[in-house]
């Protein structure tokens, strides 16, 4: 009996056993299997709620976007929870796997209007990358690499404001007042007749002196004398009045936010004055005045003094005066109608019918480019990556041309490009901006075109002297020059608005207008130029890549709220998380203490974390 009952209690322990061994391997494989479950949970339910794309914004412009109506976490932890639930749907109670969602972390969300919009210009380059336009790509940066160097160059040498209209009457007083002066110095018939008379006598009189014929010389000497004399105190007035106009004019130049570095006539005329003023002073040193008697002694010595008053005489006749003829007031007419053209504003000049230009006006609240700290250094500036935005930026987007349908502005890349809350003001803004890089490049080729700047030097002199302001005339060719320059950018400015095309850079076959008919230019397109289309892209391009992302997010939200939800927002939206699901599992096949106490932790339940990441 004794070795019956030890045999049953060996069994029992082989028994116990082995069930235990079958247990913990079942566990085993039900851990796995659990394991198994909630990865898959985890990446469907995550998977499922990217899948949750706003439908319209990608059919529209191509982006994916999650719109968070509810929270990300709500919808991932809904999706886990419902998997979970499949397990019981055929038969309650037979889920051997026991599997429950303890807690649900998503961090990391890859908002659109983050990081500069960093997120949002992926977006952007995966859809040219599929759209399969790279080479247009390519061909942009080129033209955008030529604007910027023609810009550089050409900075600061262009100005809009460059209207001379200041009061000028004190000037011009004394100017008049000074030509008034050298016009009778100029007048010499007089002296030279007594200059000439003397100058003869004098010669005669030195090969066979005579005493009387010496009296008579002497008293025309003096003669000639007191009429430099009087020609004398002219020449002091004018040198001290031209020094008087000179000052006025510098104070003139600066109040205008001129330079001339360029000497005019009135430069001219005092150099020459100050010669004759010193010609005189030399002379009276030599005392031949005080000559009482002329004899054969002291004739050399007047003879040299009359030699030096033909010197005075001869630099007063070469004197500088101005009058105004007729071509030099048509001229000047020219000159006016490019004040006034430069007056008259950009936009009522390149629209035939500015009375048909957009009304719509921008009136969203929320929009993305009014969040702060939007700015972000890490963007890239590379303008391979500009160019990228540009271009969806015109595939996407209409313009004053082309515009789109149903939305809220018509010129939609204007905005892009300037930002203002109207059509109107957008349109201005980008016509400017044009408008003024052309004149710039325009006048970059101008100054290299000699036949051209003939005709500009000939009105600028006309300028000066219908204007009576000599050094007028270096300012007045630099307006004539930036004038007819922008002129000529306002006629390619028309050609584009036309729906034709101008090239970036200008040459002598390309040059519409006449500087005598600046408003006529004719409307002949260049068919290898590009269109005003283009240009605006070049424009996105070489701007602020943080402005240009966020006021293309501004006009897809603005979109999306006409023609699909009125609540919807681009700050809401997102392309990409991360998160962390932690679950917990029942122990079923084994309770022994020792193994629950190394394989959970409290409430004798299982603990597993899963992270995960996923974006578009």
């Amino acid at each position: 009996m004794k070795v019956k009952g030890s045999i049953t209690i060996y069994l029992s322990m082989i028994l116990i056993s082995v069930m235990l061994l079958v247990n913990v391997i079942g566990e085993s494989a039900r851990i796995s299997a659990v394991q198994a479950q909630i990865k898959s949970y985890t990446y469907m339910s995550a998977e499922s709620a990217l899948a949750g794309y706003g439908r319209q914004v990608y059919e529209d412009y191509g982006i994916l976007l999650v719109w968070e109506k509810q929270t990300v976490e709500s919808v991932i932890k809904k999706n886990i929870q419902d998997n979970i639930n499949m397990a019981d749907l055929n038969e309650p109670g037979l889920n051997f796997l026991g599997t429950n969602l303890v807690n649900l972390e998503v961090t990391g969300k890859e908002y659109l209007t983050k990081k500069g919009g960093q997120y949002f210009s992926n977006q952007i380059k995966s859809y040219i990358k599929y759209a399969g336009v790279m080479e247009t790509v390519e061909r942009l940066v080129k033209e955008c690499e030529t604007y910027e160097n023609c810009n550089d160059q050409n900075k600061n040498k262009c100005d809009m404001n460059i209207v001379v209209d200041v009061n000028k009457g004190e000037l011009q007083e004394l100017v008049e007042n000074i030509n008034s002066i050298v016009t009778g110095l100029k007048e010499t018939k007089d002296l030279s007749n007594k200059y000439d008379s003397v100058s003869q006598k004098i010669e005669k009189l030195q090969s066979d002196f005579n005493k009387k014929e010496g009296k008579k010389v002497l008293k025309e000497y003096r003669e000639l004398m007191a009429s430099i004399e009087i020609k004398s105190k002219d020449v002091d007035s004018a040198i001290s009045k031209i020094e008087v106009y000179e000052r006025k004019k510098e104070q003139f130049l600066k109040k205008n936010s001129y330079t001339s570095d360029a000497k005019d006539y009135m430069d001219t005329n005092l150099e020459i004055l100050a010669k004759v003023r010193d010609e005189i002073k030399r002379d009276k040193e030599l005392n031949v005045l005080k000559i009482k008697k002329l004899d054969s002694g002291n004739i050399s010595k007047v003879k040299k003094s009359i030699s030096n008053m033909g010197k005075v005489i001869s630099k007063m006749e070469s004197l500088i005066t101005l009058e105004s003829t007729e071509e030099d007031r048509d001229n000047y007419s020219i000159f006016e109608n490019l004040k006034d053209f430069i007056d008259s504003g950009v936009l009522s000049q390149v629209l035939e019918n500015p009375e048909n230009v957009s009304k719509n006006t921008l009136s969203g609240s929320n929009l993305p480019s009014t969040l702060k700290g939007k700015k972000n250094n890490s963007l890239s500036k590379e303008i391979k990556n500009k160019c990228v935005n540009a271009l969806y930026a015109g595939l996407k987007f209409g313009n004053y041309n082309n515009p789109e349908k149903n939305t809220v502005l018509k010129y939609e890349l204007e905005y892009i490009i300037s930002g203002k809350d109207s059509d109107k003001e957008n349109l201005a803004s980008v016509v400017e901006k044009i408008v003024l890089a052309k004149t710039g490049i325009n006048m970059a080729y101008l100054i290299t075109d000699k036949e051209k700047m003939e005709q500009v030097s000939a009105i600028a002199a006309s300028v000066a002297i219908v204007t009576g302001l000599p050094f007028l005339e270096s300012v007045a060719k630099g307006v004539l020059i930036s004038a007819w320059s922008m002129a000529e950018a306002v006629n390619d400015m028309k050609i584009l608005l036309s729906g034709g095309k101008v090239t970036l850079t200008k040459s002598k076959g390309g040059w519409r207008t006449s500087i005598g008919n600046i408003t006529n230019g004719g409307k002949k397109e260049d068919s290898k130029g590009l269109s005003y289309k283009e240009y605006c892209q070049i424009l996105i391009a070489v701007q602020n890549t943080g402005d240009s992302l966020y006021r293309i997010m501004d006009l897809i939200q603005i979109n999306i709220q006409k023609r699909y939800n009125s609540e919807f927002l681009m700050s809401k939206s997102l392309t990409g998380f991360k998160l962390k699901a932690t679950y917990e599992t029942a122990p079923l096949f084994t309770a022994i203490p020792i193994v629950v106490n190394n394989l959970t932790e409290e409430n004798n339940a299982y603990k597993y974390s899963m992270a995960y990441y996923d974006s578009y």
